[in-house]
């Protein structure tokens, strides 16, 4: 630790030197290091007294680092302690545990045998009840003898019910015989409709075609009557031919003029020939189409009519049979009724029986089970007990364990918290020294910034001074280490104020500080190897 310190004060103090250095190599400033050597001139008798002094306050330096060191070993040494009491703790409160879930078990263990003492209480009244269950045995013999009479009236009513179900199959065959019956009845019913509709379109179309043969011959008697009157046109153009043929007297332009409408007279008339001669194959082929669709819908009216006849018929014998299968299937529906009365009444008889011969057995399997019940309830009483009487002896060598658990615990948690507070205030000594420490470095600093140009007169006094020190030092380190004591905040106080560390800064004290610096520079360039002017 202390090497560490020294350490960390020659790194702090390594940018001061490198000031002095320059400012001892600066020619401008000698002038100002002249007068400060002056004001600054000291006595030899006086610096001797301040390496003294310095000398004593290294001794309480290096001592004060080393109650530092012994009191961070003691901390250490309380931490391991602190950690082993931890985990003890911890394993005594796992303990703690185990004994709270014994004793959760114990409790549970003590209900379950008042429980089982309540069974014992009432296998009283399970003997009791064995005995009114074998006067039931009794008569369950009794029961038995009953029920296989009834097996035989079961037997029987099983017949009569397999006969009565063959009768109800035929009776559902003709059922569904009837209704396929109903089914074609209702085809033939369909198609008669199909037949007099296709029997009404027939007609319809007969007195369309006579109206068609009608409107037909009155064409034809107008195709006459303009044949006749086109006849009649041609002749009197005939007789105006003539009569034109005759007068020579008229102009050449007027019989240019006839000629032309002859010739359009007789196109005209060839038209009309063609025309006529149209007209009458149109009149001829559509009589002759007439005729043979009139031929062919009768023929199919006569077709038809027939038909109509024998579905008529058909449909007559259906509905007698369909009302003979009516009456057959009333009588069945009455007698299908009484077969399911029947069969109810030995299924209700059957479902009787069956449920009286599961109470029987029932109530056997129940009375074997309550004496196999009491035989194992009777020994497992007895195991019980043997456990009960273990489980309470261990129950009281669990208590005094517990009891003496807790008692170990609680002088254990004393010792933490005791352990704890002495800790804390380790650390605030610690605490306390460093920052007497840093303060006595800062010191050194501010002394070394207001003097950096100061050399003592005779290096002979601090080598001495160097020497002693040194001395001191080996022969405490020979010396075994004092026993550890306890430091409060007050001494701490009153040894920092008596070495004017803490305080007012003096004038003498400012000196030996001075000097303490210069041997702090001179003993950090030997060990650093500095440059010949540094030393």
């Amino acid at each position: 630790m202390f090497n560490n310190k020294v350490q960390v004060q020659q790194v702090e103090h390594k940018p001061h030197e490198s000031s002095l250095q320059a400012k001892i190599r600066d020619p401008t400033s000698t002038k100002d290091q002249q007068h400060n050597n002056n004001n600054l001139a000291i006595d030899g008798k006086d610096l001797e007294q301040l390496g003294k002094e310095a000398q004593e306050l290294r001794v309480k330096t290096r001592k004060l680092q080393l109650e530092v060191d012994e009191k961070n070993e003691i901390i250490n040494v309380l931490r391991d302690e602190l950690e082993t009491t931890k985990e003890q703790s911890d394993k005594f409160q796992r303990e703690n545990l185990q004994l709270l879930k014994d004793a959760k078990r114990v409790a549970f263990l003590q209900d379950e045998n008042d429980f089982l003492q309540d069974k014992v209480n009432n296998v009283d009244k399970l003997e009791s009840e064995l005995k009114r269950l074998k006067e039931k045995l009794q008569e369950l013999d009794f029961l038995k003898i009953r029920i296989s009479e009834l097996e035989q009236d079961r037997a029987e009513a099983h017949k009569e019910n397999s006969d009565l179900e063959n009768k109800l199959k035929l009776a559902d065959v003709q059922s569904k015989r009837v209704t396929e019956l109903e089914t074609e009845i209702n085809k033939w019913k369909s198609y008669s409709q199909e037949l007099e509709t296709e029997r009404d379109s027939i007609k319809s179309k007969l007195l369309e075609s006579i109206e068609n043969e009608s409107r037909l011959t009155l064409a034809n008697k107008k195709v006459d009557d303009e044949i006749c009157r086109l006849k009649n046109v041609i002749k009197s153009y005939e007789d105006q031919e003539d009569v034109e043929q005759a007068s020579n007297s008229l102009v050449m332009t007027v019989a240019d003029i006839q000629q032309l409408d002859a010739q359009s007279q007789s196109n005209k008339h060839e038209q009309l020939e063609k025309q006529l001669q149209k007209s009458q194959s149109d009149i001829e082929h559509d009589k002759k189409v007439a005729a043979e669709t009139i031929a062919r819908y009768e023929s199919e009216l006569n077709l038809e009519r027939v038909r109509v006849d024998n579905q008529s018929k058909r449909i007559g014998e259906l509905e007698s049979e369909i009302e003979n299968w009516r009456l057959k299937s009333k009588v069945l529906s009455s007698e299908r009724e009484a077969l399911q009365s029947r069969l109810s009444e030995a299924v209700e008889r059957e479902s009787k029986l069956s449920s009286i011969n599961r109470n029987v057995d029932d109530e056997i399997v129940r009375l074997k089970s309550l004496v196999k019940t009491y035989k194992e309830l009777a020994d497992e009483n007895k195991s019980l007990k043997d456990k009960l009487d273990k489980r309470d002896n261990e129950f009281e060598e669990l208590v005094l364990a517990k009891n003496d658990l807790s008692d170990e615990l609680d002088s254990d948690r004393k010792t933490i918290s005791n352990l704890r507070k002495d800790l804390v205030c380790e650390q605030n000594l610690t605490l306390k020294l460093d920052s007497q420490l840093r303060i006595f470095q800062k010191q050194i600093r501010s002394l070394e910034a207001k003097y950096p140009n100061h050399k003592p007169p005779s290096t002979n006094i601090v080598n001495a001074a160097n020497s002693d020190q040194e001395s001191q030092l080996n022969k405490s380190e020979q010396q075994p280490a004092p026993p550890t004591k306890t430091v409060t905040s007050t001494t701490i106080i009153q040894e920092a104020k008596s070495n004017s560390i803490i305080g007012g800064a003096t004038t003498p004290t400012n000196a030996i500080i001075f000097n303490i610096t210069l041997t702090h520079i001179l003993s950090f360039a030997k060990k650093n190897d500095c440059p010949h002017e540094w030393k």
